[in-house]
């Protein structure tokens, strides 16, 4: 299995656990086959009892409850954690150097004994009254935590997230289908659920103000339209699946970067809800499929060097796409590096011809899509 096909199982899992919170372990432990680890916890710290969240898989309770009665006063690492935003990835090296964790007895009396080596997490929630994180130990064998590891959590980051924001509105409310689209408002990712034809089942308010301005999600036909082929034609199969009754293999998740032709990134998701544990009594009951779609910050000249070597764009080629995905016109494209409009549009019809697009739109998500 492939790490992608390991991304998308793995995201919607998060995203069942929000609605039933015996799925977590489950959650915890493909997380670990994902990153590397020999156990994990996702765990919250409240001033109120009652707040508290905990669940874990592969940690030895003596040593859970050693941690919580004793060693949270030796963890070098809370000072550092405490001054971490939401949201944040992190490794033990980020909080002090390895050797003096090393050296520490927190490490030598509580991490050695159980075999660890190095730690990866993520604040998943930050108030002033708690803080929510998800930690992945792991052993000697695994080694200390490496690059590869830290984007892939980065990664998964922001659906444990929004996975836990849901999770904290249904325990609040009485009414489980009321808090979610409680929740759902409160999200600045656009969220909409429709029917298995196709049509609006819900929508928040982004995803209310998205559908206006016509772009990566619209309406033709009184059904919804999704920009990203890719995203379109993975709704139309999870949609046909549906209303076979049998859902198609190949109708789990997807995530895709579109871009659009200022230069902006979005991540759109298309979740299937009609098949297994998905289907939950606070969806919405005739939704067949949720699609989400959030604004996604992307490092732009990063991906301008990968295309750049990808395509063998020439280092005025990589000016001008720059330029351009910024949100500029030609005109002011061409005044910002002081060279003729007629250059500009010569240096991107180059681009053009080597990526095979043929519009800046499809040339911003081809960028996108380059790491």
């Amino acid at each position: 299995m492939s790490d992608l096909e390991r991304i998308t199982g793995l995201i919607n899992d998060i995203y069942d656990a929000a609605l039933d919170a015996s799925l977590w372990p489950q959650v915890l432990r493909r997380a670990m086959a994902l990153l590397g680890g020999a156990s994990a916890a996702i765990f919250s710290d409240s001033t109120l009892p009652s707040d508290r969240f905990y669940s874990s898989v592969d940690v030895d309770p003596a040593f859970g409850e050693s941690y919580v009665s004793h060693y949270v006063k030796l963890n070098p690492f809370i000072p550092f954690e405490e001054g971490l935003a939401a949201g944040t990835v992190f490794s033990a090296a980020d909080a002090m150097p390895h050797e003096a964790l090393r050296a520490s007895p927190f490490f030598n009396e509580w991490a050695r004994p159980q075999g660890f080596a190095d730690f990866i997490g993520a604040v998943i929630e930050k108030s002033p009254q708690r803080m929510t994180k998800l930690m992945v130990n792991r052993d000697e064998s695994q080694g200390r935590a490496d690059e590869r590891s830290l984007g892939l959590l980065r990664l998964l980051t922001p659906h444990f997230r929004r996975a836990v924001a849901i999770a904290r509105a249904l325990e609040r409310s009485e009414s489980k289908s009321g808090a979610l689209g409680e929740v759902l408002e409160r999200l600045s990712s656009a969220v909409i659920f429709v029917d298995r034809d196709g049509r609006l089942v819900h929508a928040n308010g982004p995803a209310a103000q998205m559908l206006t301005e016509n772009g990566v999600l619209s309406w033709s036909g009184g059904k919804l339209r999704v920009g990203n082929e890719r995203a379109a034609a993975h709704l139309e199969a999870i949609l046909a699946s549906a209303h076979r009754g049998q859902p198609a293999p190949q109708c789990c998740a997807l995530s895709v970067a579109h871009g659009t032709p200022n230069g902006e990134c979005m991540s759109v998701h298309v979740l299937p809800l009609s098949a297994g544990t998905r289907r939950h009594a606070t969806a919405p009951a005739a939704a067949a499929a949720a699609i989400v779609v959030a604004q996604r910050t992307w490092d732009l000249p990063q991906r301008l060097q990968s295309a750049a070597r990808l395509y063998a764009l020439t280092p005025a080629e990589s000016r001008v796409v720059g330029v351009l995905l910024t949100g500029c016109t030609i005109g002011n494209a061409a005044k910002a590096l002081g060279i003729k409009e007629a250059t500009v549009k010569t240096h991107l019809q180059h681009v053009f011809d080597k990526t095979g697009t043929r519009r800046q739109v499809d040339l911003a998500q081809r960028i996108a899509q380059c790491a």
